[in-house]
């Protein structure tokens, strides 16, 4: 499961849903709630409530029932740190690290330091922010992600862009190369890190 997709990606997902039923609608479930966390929170909490309804009928079936529950307790504690509710959104965030630390999943683990760094920066702890930031590209490098590698760099890149420019700026050619194009998500924050180089050099 990606941190972000297009839109293409989600309207397959609805319509997939549409049709289906049993243990394989749980999966899509949890996806199209991960996808809509951010787009509409509402809407992904009705996805998590039916998926949790799902996993009580379906846990002796899952073979990994913890790696789902880890996934819903990622969308619940982002949803309450986009509403502002952070000692909340810590508290899933919690359940999500212990959990995916409970079935080695590196993925939602480096997902859990990624949210945990978003925490962090609005509660103003910017060295807190940088180290799980860090422990999130290490862990999506161990996994082997390249795309969520490369979301975490850009955006390391973006925090550092305002305190230390010249040198992002270098960091930001060796690392990305301007004649290859890259994810969306990964062209918002060097696009964002480029317009605060830009404003200080």
């Amino acid at each position: 499961m990606d941190l972000y997709v297009l839109d293409a990606e989600i309207f397959g997902l609805e319509s997939a849903l549409s049709s289906t039923e049993g243990l394989p609608r749980l999966e899509i479930l949890v996806q199209l709630a991960w996808h809509l966390r951010q787009r509409d929170c509402q809407q992904a909490l009705c996805l998590v409530k039916e998926a949790e309804d799902l996993l009580k009928v379906f846990s002796k079936t899952l073979k990994n029932p913890a790696s789902t529950l880890t996934r819903i307790a990622l969308i619940r504690a982002e949803i309450q740190w986009l509403y502002g509710d952070l000692d909340l959104a810590k508290q899933d965030a919690n359940l999500a690290f212990n959990l995916s630390e409970e079935c080695g999943d590196f993925i939602s683990l480096g997902d859990t330091y990624f949210l945990f760094s978003s925490i962090h920066r609005d509660l103003g702890e910017i060295q807190q922010r940088d180290q799980c930031l860090q422990a999130a590209k290490e862990l999506y490098q161990d996994a082997g992600d390249l795309l969520r590698t490369q979301v975490a760099l850009a955006r390391q890149l973006h925090n550092s862009a305002i305190r230390d420019p010249q040198n992002t700026l270098t960091e930001l050619h060796q690392h990305f190369n301007v004649e290859l194009d890259y994810h969306p998500s990964v062209v918002a924050w060097l696009a964002s890190a480029r317009a605060i180089i830009a404003n200080k050099i």
